[in-house]
């Protein structure tokens, strides 16, 4: 996978900058979640079955460009030309990740 995020990192260069911190993080639940520079997370769809809901993703951002609230999308790719997986570039939002804190919720609050 470091070959993978390496291209992509190599590929965005211009957004993330010539020298890029990269930390992967495990807070996906069902994809490849990667930190760049503390600015920017990168998500890789590494599930072939979740690659519908990764495009309604893709497509939620895409609809509500202008909504504040949201974290703002880059980037993103479906093709699989020269990666071979679904990926999206998001705004990297300070606090908790919801997996941080979900097995603190109750069934009725998730």
């Amino acid at each position: 996978m470091q070959e993978i995020i390496d291209k992509i990192i190599q590929q965005n260069s211009a957004l993330f900058g010539i020298d890029s911190n990269i930390e992967k993080i495990n807070v996906g639940f069902t994809n490849t979640i990667y930190n760049i520079n503390d600015t920017f997370i990168v998500k890789i769809c590494t599930n072939q079955n979740n690659e519908e809901k990764f495009k309604k993703e893709i497509d939620f951002y895409n609809t509500n460009k202008e909504n504040k609230l949201i974290p703002k999308l880059y980037y993103s790719s479906i093709d699989k030309k020269e990666i071979p997986y679904f990926y999206e570039i998001l705004e990297k939002v300070k606090g908790v990740s919801l997996y941080n804190v979900w097995h603190t919720f109750s069934e009725e609050q998730r």
